[in-house]
């Protein structure tokens, strides 16, 4: 701590620095003061060069000095004190001093004299200089503490000027009957007044928009109000378009409310962005669904092309070769013709589209000899279409499977489609069917069927994995990454 920092009444813990060359004398002052109830530490020096290095390096509460020593004498220690402008009591002590010496000493600053052979007075004089400079520092460290903060306040007030003058926003005080107290450069911009003219309006009476006033006196009541549009009346639409914010000010420690404060915005240049962009991406978005209906259209087209072709195949095997690429092209076709009729273009709804996909599978592989039957648990997802893509070639690839091996000595048939999510970027698709189960000699890792093959490949590029387990039919679990949706 620096100099007189701690508030020290005379029985307290304090630092004294003792100047003497006689051992004895010093011995016997120690010996006094502890006597006489006081807790000190204390360092004896000898010679001027010792003063001046102990006091600087340490904080001293008190300086007892004898008057006459070898090198230098007391008031020249004293004098090198009142340089320093440290302020620590300063008691001489002397076997000899004549009144002349004394006066001096006094003079030069100290705060009293004791003779060696009268110590009892040092007892009253050291309580009376560590209160009184115990009093003066606390004084020092009030002025000094307003001092501070006047300077902070000043700062303050210089940087509050400089913020409300060069604001790149227009800022207004006004009043509860809405005359304006305040308002800075911009304000005077975004209106196109000048400031003489600002500060003698009110805002109720001015040529605004109907709603400007209606927020203010909202904002009057205590509420947080804001207002887009344009300035002037609702017939001037050539006036800036703005965003303002109200705030309503109350008075300190209290709910009453003494005005507001608003802040302007000239918001023109982006509006007229946001209506050219609005425009652009209705025209992208009606292209967007016109391309997904094209896709469609031309995905049926090969769907069709495929069919006309089966006709003039004879080998039952191709042809149902050709049925497995007609599924796959009609599942994405699918997906296209879901989109076309969506409102949001990235995202699709999968529940929808896994409904209708398994009853055109149901339709096209189905054996009227057996009935199946159908279930679809998905919560509410909305999937980006990459993982769309490879959810529905994925389930088009499973339930093809299961239609086509799965209940071939059964009458009646069930099929379950379940997703969900695991974890936040995690997903559980599982497929289930009551039929004969996958042959033990089909390792659906190592595939040799192209269907399986591809089952695998769609599960890779979904950075997914799957487990598949026979037990009163085929329950396939696969669990994959999906992208984070915002």
């Amino acid at each position: 701590m620096d100099q007189g920092q701690a508030n020290i009444s005379s029985l307290e813990f304090f630092n004294i620095l003792i100047v003497e060359d006689n051992p004895d004398d010093v011995e016997l002052l120690i010996r006094f003061l502890r006597k006489h109830g006081f807790h000190f530490n204390h360092l004896v020096v000898d010679t001027f060069q010792k003063f001046q290095n102990e006091l600087h390096g340490q904080t001293w509460d008190l300086i007892l000095s004898d008057y006459n020593l070898p090198t230098f004498s007391g008031i020249d220690a004293l004098l090198f004190l009142q340089s320093t402008a440290i302020d620590i009591p300063f008691i001489l002590i002397s076997g000899n001093i004549g009144e002349d010496a004394a006066v001096e000493a006094m003079v030069a600053g100290a705060q009293d004299y004791i003779m060696k052979d009268n110590l009892i007075r040092l007892i009253p004089a050291i309580k009376r200089e560590l209160k009184e400079a115990s009093i003066r520092r606390n004084l020092k460290n009030a002025e000094n503490e307003i001092v501070q903060k006047n300077a902070i306040i000043r700062q303050g007030e210089e940087n509050y000027r400089l913020i409300f003058e060069n604001s790149p926003v227009g800022i207004c005080y006004y009043d509860t009957q809405g005359l304006i107290l305040a308002c800075n450069s911009m304000l005077s911009i975004i209106v196109q007044k000048s400031r003489k003219e600002m500060l003698a309006m009110n805002l109720m009476d001015a040529p605004l928009n109907l709603s400007i006033k209606d927020k203010i006196l909202t904002s009057l009541e205590g509420n947080l109000e804001q207002f887009e549009g344009h300035i002037g009346e609702n017939k001037k639409k050539n006036t800036p378009f703005v965003r303002i914010d109200f705030v309503p000010m109350f008075e300190e420690d209290s709910t009453k409310i003494v005005g507001g404060v608003s802040i302007w915005q000239n918001i023109s240049t982006q509006h007229q962005y946001e209506i050219k962009l609005k425009s652009s991406l209705k025209e992208k978005d009606v292209l967007l669904r016109e391309i997904h209906h094209r896709v469609k259209n031309n995905l049926q087209i090969i769907s069709s092309f495929i069919v006309l072709q089966q006709k003039y195949i004879k080998d039952d095997k191709m042809r149902l070769i050709y049925r497995d690429f007609q599924s796959r092209i009609n599942s994405m076709a699918l997906i296209h013709e879901h989109l076309y009729k969506m409102d949001n273009l990235d995202r699709i709804s999968f529940e929808q589209y896994v409904k209708k996909l398994l009853k055109d599978l149901l339709q096209t592989y189905g054996n009227k000899t057996v009935k199946i039957t159908s279930s679809v648990k998905i919560t509410d997802l909305n999937l980006e279409l990459n993982t769309a893509f490879n959810c529905a070639l994925l389930i088009n690839e499973i339930i093809t499977n299961a239609l086509s091996h799965a209940f071939t000595d059964k009458q009646t048939g069930r099929i379950s489609i379940e997703m969900k999510k695991l974890k936040e970027s995690q997903m559980l698709l599982q497929i289930k069917d009551n039929g004969i189960g996958i042959p033990k000699d089909i390792n659906i890792e190592n595939p040799i069927s192209m269907g399986l093959t591809l089952i695998n490949a769609f599960v890779k590029q979904m950075n997914g994995t799957i487990k598949v387990k026979n037990d009163h039919g085929t329950t396939i679990k696969i669990v994959f990454q999906i992208k984070k949706s915002f």
